[in-house]
């Protein structure tokens, strides 16, 4: 739902919109049905959408800890082919560093730390 006003167009559930396809993506369907192929989909949106450790930190914890699951998914099981701003979102900076070929990872990639 957007509405507009003299302040341009307004989103009032995007918060809701944005939970809802992290968790469409955590479902099983036939399209991803092992855990890892769905904590990559729902990793790789929330990087897409830039969001961060302080996002997920600020959602209610019931909601927060699904994701925070998933986040250790692909901590413990990442993917060979991600960006390093992946990588550096569930805090493998190791791999990050490993896909840009340097030594040292850019300041600019949000960590999520989660143990």
């Amino acid at each position: 739902m957007n509405h507009s006003s003299e302040l341009g167009e307004l989103h009032p559930c995007q918060q809701t919109e944005i939970l809802c396809e992290i968790y469409d993506r955590l479902a099983v369907s036939s399209s991803h049905s092992s855990l890892i192929d769905r904590a990559t989909s729902a990793v790789l949106y929330m990087v897409d959408r830039d969001l961060d450790a302080e996002w997920v930190a600020d959602l209610p914890h019931g909601l927060a800890l699904p994701i925070l699951e998933m986040i250790r998914t692909c901590q413990t099981h990442p993917p060979a082919d991600w960006l390093p701003k992946a990588y550096a979102f569930v805090g493998r900076t190791d791999l990050a560093t490993q896909s840009l070929g340097e030594m040292t990872v850019s300041k600019e990639l949000p960590m999520l730390l989660v143990s």
